[in-house]
Order: structure tokens, then sequence, then C-alpha cells
């Protein structure tokens, strides 16, 4: 069916206005304000829209008025009644304050006015080439579409690329950018476009689609890949249901995550250009600016000098980021079909619930053609296909699940608002009455606060989804059998057909590969594997992988299967293979650095030979197959025989043809065990190079702080033991060395989630200075208070006339907030769950503001574990689930936390992108600009805590369930916790630190309230304290069995020091235990050091209210922060391991 041209036009005509509400206010307002910086927007609009957009289109003042209302409304309620100053006597403030925690502020720093007008200019210029190859025919409502989403795209991030800060958007009210109201104004225009073009009155419809049971969904996976792949399906089923609406009516229709800076949104643009520039060489050329200026956010946004690692547009492509809730507007009016240009109409709630179900399933069948299921591809993805088509195709073609639907009308909640505020006739308490919150013609500055808040409590439409059923009774009631019937199943054309239950997820009807053993090696059963080459029509060589994939014996069902596909097909962009990598990354580095590899293949083979005989081994050994089978394990080491994998310990085994991949392992220790003799026999390590390089092995994998300490007690002790004739120096660096060479069972396992952050976008911001209760609830701030705090604290940045039109701004700004806070129960007259206004009022700029600055840390996020050679599951922003090597873990987890509050060093709580350098490509020099060198405050971090949990598992433990249990103990313990220091408490903010093979648990703060400020504690406790205790272990200089002593040595009762008695014996008695267990000749220097250390983390007076099971008790509550560094300890004592 042909597109209806008028209504292509419509849209079209849409489009062209949303890119022009794109400069309504220039990128650089704050520069250009008193030179008219409505006229330059203009001129910069021309120029940059020349190909698609030029002139006068539409109603485009209306629209922008309608938008720009809506999109500032919080501004215009705080700043209603401020006079405009006197001709050329506007406000020059150039400080972005943190909108939610509006004392703290950041300079932005623009270049001189020459060089910014050169790059302004290289702006529109490098915008336009964009713009135009996208356009093409401006007729043509695709080409339109992708013209404008490119400019959407692209807007914001190459100002970045040019080193250009954003400007303020209002500079009395500095809490955002001109960027959040830009595109907070595309988003807001969705409500003001009809079937009949720009109206008055808001219509339309908010939505948020859900998916349930993502947890479990994740959770019940046993290979890395089934955990990534079962990730990446909820990131791109919610992302490719939501692009749908995206290829509608643009990416301003996304508001969570955010369409700004989102590399999700630069893929698919990418991908849509590539599909059309077939046709249209412009368009293929536009692909390399998008992937480049991909590649160019994530470096601005990595903390490294350089990334090295994956293709950095790859990265953004395989990472799960998009979370399984997102939320979206859908205009009031007909939509177009992508596919066949079929014309449907977006009238009722109904109609939004039923479009977004087809989008759903649409999405869910691209994931299919992404795993490759409808492509021939090699021959182990085609027996994967072939065994889930068992099931039957259509079985497969139907999503595992479907979403929750929430839709509010946007015209019903407008209509109710305004009639009510009408009803209570604007008054407040006192009998005063204001035009404060009057509407502006139909639009009531309250509106978009309300929107939300009915989204989430009390949707005008909500579509629960009926849980999948896999089994049913059979005919007759007495037995169950699978739901697939036949018209979903050819029978006849099955050669599996008995189901059993899967063993991956415990749901699914599954195909069991049974398993059965042939010279103790466990095999297929033969007739299963009949079956299997009988289905594909391959030879057995060609299979003989598969048993990595499926091993004999696991039985896996249509969706299990489908995982598995998927990490086959995009296992190389991945650059991950399985928990071996990541227990066997910091190993093989090592190895490397110190050029061992002929050493320890050497040693390899003499074990091989020595236990030759009680090793059954089915094929001819000799010394190339030995050193292949090591580069299985060791691909960097042994990188110049090609290996670019890690094929992991089964892989290795079954090269040299041992039954069981433990005989493998153990053999491997045994020659490290050998390595290390041999080493100590050749004074290893007795140069300075080499305790150089191994210095600089600990700073890379333990962290910078780690590596100091590690050079600081090494340089302190003595280098001679006169009285044992040993080098004691050398005997140290040895002992590390050895932990280093020991080959490792474990890896970690990270879940990090964010604190309050529903809170938080809902506009109860915390008050810092009484932020917790004595029962550890949050304190919101009002909303006189955050005008007040903002107002304060721009006064102490300003001075002269600036500060005397600052408090002219402050009187009137007060006054709103007060009238604002006292305005009769406004919400609750619109709902019964609405509470009387609490916090601040959530505008659309607020809103993109969060969920920009969410996106932006979940990319940060993704570079911090990348970097510290670890696998991200998911990275939501204020979620984050990834596998770690135990090496970089702690490190990781410091450097994430910090992160969440600060991303540079000066403790600025924006996140700030960095261009390091000439970055430009040598095509570019040719323009006169400068050094591209710059720190780029983009948005405000966000103000609360971040929890963690961190699981130490064994790499033969069931991942799925250790990935669970990670998550309980976050919940239950690292959630349920607050610290108290001095009788001032902090709620949540913590690590759980556990190990697979105990019960043992140990909690830590990140953060203590001191004085007024709540301030990070990672250099103090996880670091000076934490830190300093595990080096010197790892140093041989303390004993294993502290934290028992300290257990037996400690009454019980001094453990909860709650007066200065119990807190001196506490002391004493420590300083007692560490003199037992740390074994140097300056044990008194020691001591004394650690315990200022300790006392520095407030080690003996913080005190944590979570009831604690472990060594001193049954359950205890309030026990001191010394006693959680002892179960942390306990549970690190032996790693690496």
């Amino acid at each position: 069916m042909e597109e209806n041209n008028s209504k292509g036009n419509h849209l079209n005509i849409f489009y062209k206005l949303k890119a022009k509400l794109l400069f309504h206010d220039p990128p650089h307002k704050m520069v250009v304000l008193k030179e008219g910086h409505e006229r330059i927007g203009k001129v910069l609009q021309d120029e940059v829209l020349s190909s698609f957009a030029k002139g006068s289109i539409g109603d485009e003042e209306r629209l922008k008025r309608n938008a720009d209302r809506l999109a500032s409304s919080f501004d215009r309620l705080i700043l209603h009644g401020v006079e405009k100053f006197h001709e050329g006597g506007y406000l020059d403030y150039y400080r972005l304050h943190n909108i939610f925690k509006p004392d703290e502020s950041i300079e932005l720093k623009f270049p001189d006015r020459k060089t910014m007008d050169e790059l302004v200019q290289r702006w529109a210029e490098e915008l336009n080439k964009a713009v135009s190859m996208a356009a093409g025919n401006p007729q043509d409502r695709k080409s339109t579409w992708l013209a404008y989403s490119t400019l959407f795209a692209l807007y914001e991030i190459k100002w970045y690329e040019l080193g250009l800060p954003p400007s303020l958007a209002d500079t009395r009210f500095p809490t955002h950018t001109v960027f959040d109201h830009l595109y907070a104004t595309a988003s807001a225009s969705n409500f003001f476009y009809d079937n009949n073009g720009v109206t008055d009155v808001p219509k339309g419809f908010v939505v948020s689609v859900d998916i349930p049971g993502v947890q479990s969904f994740i959770s019940h996976s046993r290979k890395l890949g089934d955990f990534w792949a079962a990730s990446w399906i909820i990131s791109n089923l919610s992302w490719r249901t939501v692009w749908r609406a995206i290829k509608a009516f643009g990416p301003d229709v996304l508001i969570s995550p955010s369409p700004r800076l989102n590399p999700y949104l630069l893929v698919s643009l990418s991908n849509e250009a590539e599909k059309l520039g077939k046709q249209d060489l412009k368009k293929k050329n536009l692909v390399d600016i998008l992937k480049k200026s991909t590649n160019e956010l994530m470096k601005m946004i990595s903390p490294y000098e350089s990334f090295s690692g994956n293709d950095l547009f790859e990265l953004a492509e395989i990472t799960p980021m998009i979370p399984e809730k997102i939320r979206f507007i859908l205009p009031k009016m007909f939509y177009i079909e992508d596919k066949d240009g079929s014309v449907k109409y977006i009238e009722r709630e109904e109609d939004v619930a039923d479009l977004v179900k087809v989008w759903f399933r649409e999405a869910w069948k691209e994931i299919l053609e992404e795993a490759g299921f409808y492509s021939n591809g090699d021959r182990m993805k085609k027996a994967l296909r072939e065994m889930i088509k068992q099931f039957g195709e259509k079985v497969i073609e139907e999503p595992p699940f479907y979403p929750r639907i929430k839709v509010v009308n946007v015209d019903e909640v407008n209509k109710n608002l305004n009639k009510y505020l009408e009803k209570i006739g604007w008054k407040v308490e006192g009998g005063q009455s204001s035009a404060l919150l009057s509407k502006e013609g139909e639009i009531s500055p309250l509106l978009w606060n309300v929107l939300i808040f009915l989204l989430d409590k009390s949707p005008t439409y909500r579509l629960d989804p009926i849980p999948k059923a896999f089994w049913v009774l059979d005919d007759n009631g007495d037995s169950i059998v699978p739901v697939y019937d036949s018209d979903k199943v050819d029978v006849d054309k099955m050669k599996f057909k008995s189901w059993v239950q899967c063993s991956l997820c415990g749901e699914e009807p599954a195909i069991k590969l049974g398993k059965e053993f042939k010279n103790d090696v466990a095999k297929y059963k033969e007739e299963d594997l009949e079956k299997i080459l009988e289905i594909t029509g391959v030879s057995r060589s060609e299979l003989e992988d598969l048993p990595s994939i499926i091993k004999p014996g696991e039985a896996l069902g249509p969706y299990c299967l489908l995982r598995r596909l998927l990490y086959l097909e995009k296992r190389e962009k991945l650059g991950f293979e399985s928990t071996d990598r990541l227990v066997l990354r910091s190993l093989d580095l090592f190895i490397k650095e110190f050029d061992l590899r002929e050493k320890l293949l050497q040693n390899f083979i003499k074990v091989v030979e020595d236990q030759r005989e009680g090793v059954k081994t089915n094929v001819q050994l000799d010394n190339d197959k030995i050193r292949e089978a090591l580069s299985l394990v060791f691909s960097e080491t042994f990188s110049h025989l090609g290996k670019e994998r890690y094929e992991g310990f089964e892989k290795a085994a079954n090269k040299l043809g041992i039954d069981e991949e433990e005989k493998f392992i153990n053999m491997l220790e045994d020659a490290l065990r050998n390595l290390k003799e041999e080493l100590k026999k050749e004074k290893f390590l007795a140069n300075e190079e080499d305790m150089g390089k191994l210095a600089e092995m600990v700073s890379k994998h333990f962290g910078k702080d780690l590596g100091r300490l590690f050079e600081e007690y090494l340089n302190r002790e003595e280098n001679k033991d006169e009285e044992n004739e040993k080098d004691v120096r050398l005997d140290r660096a040895l002992s590390l060395f050895e932990a280093m060479l020991r080959l490792r069972r474990y890896y970690a396992i990270l879940r990090m989630d964010g604190d309050f952050i529903g809170r938080i976008v809902s506009g109860k911001l915390p008050l810092y200075s009484e932020m917790f209760t004595d029962d550890g609830k949050m304190r919101t701030m009002k909303l006189s208070e955050y005008v007040k705090m903002l107002y304060d604290s721009m006064k102490k940045n300003a001075s002269g006339e600036q500060r005397v039109k600052i408090e002219e701004v402050e009187k009137k700004a007060m006054e709103n907030a007060e009238i604002l806070e006292k305005t009769i129960k406004i919400r609750e007259g619109m709902h019964s769950q609405y509470k009387e206004f609490e916090g601040i009022i959530v505008s659309p700029s607020y809103y993109m503001h969060i969920s920009t600055s969410l996106m932006l840390q979940a990319l940060r996020d993704t570079m911090l574990i990348r970097m510290n050679e670890g696998f991200p599951i998911y990275a939501g922003g204020d979620d984050l689930n990834a596998l770690l090597p135990i090496e970089t873990s702690i490190k990781a987890v410091a450097e994430l936390r910090k992160s969440f509050w600060y991303w540079n060093e000066g403790k600025d709580r924006f996140a700030i992108l960095r261009i390091r350098g000439d970055q430009r490509e040598e095509s570019e020099k040719d323009y006169n600009l400068p050094l591209r060198e710059a720190s780029i405050p983009v948005s405000s971090l966000l103000p609360t805590g971040r929890s963690a949990s961190l699981r130490f598992a064994k790499i033969k433990d069931l991942t799925g369930e250790e990935i669970a249990e990670a998550g309980e103990l976050l919940e239950n313990e690292a959630k349920e916790s607050s610290w108290s220091l001095n009788g001032k408490r902090v709620a949540k903010d913590t690590i759980v630190m556990s190990d697979s093979s105990d019960k043992n648990i140990s909690l830590l703060p990140f953060s203590l309230r001191k004085d007024r400020d709540i301030e990070l504690v990672i250099d103090e406790v996880h670091v000076g304290a934490l830190g300093r205790l595990w080096m010197l272990r790892l140093l041989g200089m303390l004993s294993g069995n502290l934290p028992e002593d300290a257990f037996d040595q400690v009454p019980s009762e001094l453990w909860n020091p709650d007066n200065d008695k119990k807190r001196n014996a506490l002391k004493k008695l420590n300083g007692y235990v560490f003199k037992r267990n740390i074994s140097t000749k300056r044990k008194d220097e020691m001591v004394n050091e650690l315990m200022r250390s300790l006392e520095d983390a407030n080690a003996f007076t913080a005190v944590n209210s979570k009831a604690t099971e472990g060594m001193v008790g049954d359950s205890y509550e309030n026990l001191a922060l010394l006693y959680h560094i002892f179960k942390s300890i306990k549970i690190m004592r032996d790693l690496p391991k």
C-alpha cells in the first residue's frame, strides 16, 4: 500500500518544525544574549537546515511558544513576575549549578569571542554537511525524518567535539543547560501537533512500557554468553520497540532513557543510513560521520587517556544499556507504517496499547534476525537453528513474554487539572490569591509534573501481560505436555519427540542431548547425535565443537537455545568468550609482561611427561601440541601463534586428549608451582628493572594507591636479615609475585544500584544538612529551601552589580516558592494518592537532565568495566551488572562509586567530557582553529549514594545462582544498611562483600556524614585501611589468621563502641592483636601506622545499624566499622585465588 502523500507531507512539516525548535535558542545563548540571541539562532538555523527546512514553514512561532512554555515550566513558576533588567543589564553569570544539589557549581569556560565565532561557524558547517547527506529529496518523508534525526543526534555531540561548553538555559536560574531546554522543547512539541497541525491545547499520550520478570530471565543462565545474550535481548527489545515510535515521529518522543548522547540512537541511525545508502551514496557517507561521532563520544567519556579493546562503535552496539522500562510520548494523530506506508490513527489509549504490542512483536522478529535465526551461517549455528525449529518456527516467533503497558491521556489530564485549579480559585493559605499558577493559554505549568506522577501511580489505561505458559495438562488430565499444538508444530517433521524440562531456565520444554561415557569422557548419546546430524545435514567433524556450546546431558528449550545462537553470532564483537577469560586474563598478562612464556612451556611439558601414565589421553602428544594447548588459555602470552580468543580450560584439555578438564587444571597448577620454585632459585626480581615491572603490574591490577603502598613497604624493609641470611625485601616481593603467578579459580560478580533514584526522578531531593532522620529515612528538601540554596550559592560566586541583580531575582523567586508550598493540596485533588506538594516541580527540562545524566553514567561505567578487564552484562546509569577478574575488582568498585559523584579530581559533581590534545583528523587541520583541549561540564551527577554487592565465585559454581545471590545481598544487606558517625546517619551507600565458598559477608560504607556534609570515605576505608591490610597480607607481612585472632581476643560487647571507654578499649586490644599478627622488624612503627589509618577511616567510631550474623554471636547491631574491615580481610586474605 502506497504512502498517502498528504499524510506524508503533514509529517514532513512536523519534522521540519521540530528541527527549527532546536535553534530557537543558540547553543551559546549566554554569550550572545545582549546581541539578540533569537536572531543569531535564526541565522544558524537557516545555515544548518538549508538542505531541507530553510525559510518559514507552517505555524512555527505558535508551536515554539507552546512547547517552550511547557519545557521551562519549573523556571517560569520560580521566575514568575521577575522583571527584565534595564537595557543592557542582563545577568552575566557563567556557572552551572548542580540541578540536584544547587549549592555546588562549576564554571563554564568559553574561548575568546573571535575563536568562539570561528568554532560556532565550524559547528554549523559540520552539522549542515551531515544533515545535507541525510536530507535527499526534501519532499520525501523518510529522508526528512533521517535529516531531522541526524540533526537531533549530532547537534550536541558536534558542539562538544569542538571543545565548546554548553550555555546556561537562563542565567537567572542556572541549574540546567540550553541543550536540556532545547531537547525538552522538541519533546514537548509532541503535545501540540495533531492531524490538523499546530494546536494550543496539549494532547497526546505519555507511555510506559515495562518488561516484567527480567531478573529471572537473565539469572537463568549458565555460561557468560547466556547472561550477555539475555541482557542484550531485554535491552534490544526495549530499544527496538521504542525505535518504531522514533521512526514514526522522531527521536524527541523518547523521554527515558535519554535520546541525547545515546549510542543506541547513533548506531540505529547509522544502520538506517546504511540501508537507505544502497540507493543514495550521500547517505552511505553519513554512516562514517555517525560512527566517528560515536567513537568521539566514547573517548570523551572515558576517564583514561586511551581506550584499548573493541572498536568503540561496536562496544556501544553490543553493550546492553537500555533498561526494561522505557517511557515515551506519542502525539494524538495518524501514524504511517514504515514497512508498507499504511496509515493508522492514534486516538485512544487502546490504540496506543495495540500499537505497542505490534511493535514489541516486530522488535522480537528483528532479534531473531540479528541472532541469525533466518540466515544460513556456519555449521554450528545451523545445528542450533535446526534444534530450535524442532519446537516449530511459529513457537520461537512469539516472544517469551509481553510487556506491561501504561498510558496517560494528556487531553484528559490537562482538562481535569485546569478544571480543578479553577475550582479552588488558585487560593493559597491566608486568603491570598495569585496569578502564579494561572494557565498560559491552555497550558498548566503543573501539567508535566502531574503526567509523570500518574504514569507511575494511576495511568488512565493499563494493560498487564499474562505470563506465558509452557506446559498444560493433556486431554486426559493425567500428565503435562508442552504448549506446542499442531498449528505450531509439524509433528511428522520432528526428530526429537520427547520433552523434558529445560535445565537452564527450568520452565521451557526442552530437547535433551543425552549423555554417555566413552573412555571416561562424556559424549552425546549416539542416537541423539545421529538426529542432530540428520536435521543439520553435516558431518561429525563439522560439529566437533558442539559439546562446548551444549554439554552432553544438557536440556535446552527454544529461547535458551536462542541465547546460545545469539552469542555465537556476536562472539567476535564481544571480545569475551567465557568466565575462563576472567580468571586467566591477569595471569596471562603477568606471564607475558615478565617474558615467562618459554619457562612456563618447559615446566608444563615436564609435568605432562611426568604424569603421562596417570592421565588418559587419546592423542599423540608433542611439544607443538602442548604449546598450542597453552595458547588456548594464555592467548596474550602465545599471541605469536595467532590465537586471539581465550578458548578456556575445556578446549585446552581436549586439545591434549585429556578426559577431564580438572586434570588439565591440576597439571597447569603444578607447572606454575614448579616455575615459582625455579624463579626463586634464580633470584628473580633481584634487579631493579623486574622490581619496577612488578610495581607497575600491581598499580595496573590493584590500583595506583596499592601500587604506592607496595613500593612504600618494600622500600622500608631492610635489604638483609643477617641473622637468617636472607634478602627480606626480595622475599616480600616474591611473596606478592607468587600470589600473582597463582592459577585463579575465582572471578568477581559485581551488582550496583543507585540509592533513592525514584525519589530524585520525582523531584524529592535530599536536604544535605539534614539528609537522614534518626530512622534512616531521607529528608526531602522543600522548594523554598532549594531556591534559597541556589541563590545563596550564586551570591557567593558574584560581586558588585551582579550580586545586586541576583538578590533582586532571589526576592521574587522566594516569594513564588513559598506561595507554591502553601497552595492548598493542588495535587491531592487530582488523585487520592497525590500528597500535599513536596519537593521541586518536575518539568520536561528537569526530566531531560536526569535521563541524560543516567545515560552518560552508563557509558562511563561501561568504559570503566572494560578498562578493568571486565565484562558489562548491563549498564543502565544507576544499575550495573558486571563480571570482573579478582585482581581488578576492588579497584573497579572504588572507581565506579567515585565516578557516580565525581568525574574529575577537582570533585565537581558534574559529568565532564574531556578532549585530550589535538584529536582532529589530518583533513580537518586546514581549519585555523586552536587545539581542542577542554573539560566540558555537560550535566549534573546524582546526589545520592550507590550501593554495591561484590561476590567472589568459583569458576565451577553455577554462575546464575551466584549472580542472583549477589543481587539478594545487594537488596537485603547493602541497601538495608545505614552508618552512624557521632550520631549522624547515612542510609544505604554500602558495599556488601561475599564469597561463594562460605557464608561470611562484610559491609563497608562508601560515604559517612562528617559535620554537615556527606563525604566519600573510599580513600580512607577501602584503600587506607582495608587496602593497607590486604597489601601487608600479599607481601607476607600479615598473618592470615588476623580476623579470627581479633574476634577471639576482643570481647563481643566492645564491638559495639557506644562510649569512649569502649572505644579506647577496642583500640588498645586491637593494637595488641596487630602486634601478634604482623611480621617485620619495624613492628611498632607498622602498628602505629595501621592504627592511624584506622582512626582516619573512623573504624573505631562509625557503626553499622544492620543486624549482622557473624563471628561475635548470633546477631549484633551497631557493630564498629573495624569489625567489618576484619570480616572483609577474612574474605580477601587469599585473593587472588
